[in-house]
């Protein structure tokens, strides 16, 4: 069980108290992983799931749903110092009616170092008039990454990699093509 309470501030109805979104939810998740060496692994993959209903008990108590899923896959290139390739698959969606006050923490933002790198850390989401940056109810991210050990000696000692990321972070589902950014 959960308690969520998240404060939404519009700039557009200031004058007015900011609106405080609040839910109670249960949630299930579920993890495997099989790779061959914990912490530095070079080949395998991991899953993880995530399922989540909830009730929002501020301004309207209503449903919802929370799903969301991650895989990752590494696997090796021949030679020792020719690295690895690695590819992840992100997804989650927020299932609700669009007037559902669903707290902003079971909601999706990305960006960041360990999601879509190159973006500002939860960056990437609904942007606002304001320039502002909102979570949103549905989130795709796919990456892979030729990753290449940088040596010291005879010892790696960090990684660099070539990258290629396409995502969408739309608020809701418009029945147009997903135009993924690179």
């Amino acid at each position: 069980m959960q308690f969520d309470r998240s404060l939404a501030r519009d700039p557009v109805v200031a004058p007015l108290a900011p609106e405080a979104r609040q839910a109670v939810s249960a949630n299930f998740g579920w993890a495997r992983r099989q790779f061959d060496n914990m912490p530095f692994p070079t080949r395998g993959h991991g899953l993880a799931a995530e399922v989540g209903v909830g009730w929002t008990v501020a301004q309207t108590g209503a449903p919802f749903l929370r799903t969301h899923a991650r895989w990752q896959g590494l696997w090796p290139l021949p030679g020792d110092r020719n690295g690895r390739l690695s590819a992840r698959l992100e997804g989650g969606a927020v299932i609700a009616k669009t007037t559902t006050p669903v707290p902003d923490s079971q909601l999706f933002l990305t960006g960041g170092d360990q999601t879509v790198r190159g973006y500002k850390l939860r960056n990437i989401g609904v942007p606002q008039p304001d320039g502002t940056i909102n979570a949103g109810r549905l989130l795709t991210v796919a990456s892979v990454e030729w990753q290449r050990p940088i040596w010291l000696g005879k010892r790696p000692v960090c990684r660099r990699g070539l990258r290629c990321q396409p995502g969408q972070r739309p608020e809701r589902q418009s029945g147009r093509r997903c135009r993924p950014a690179l």
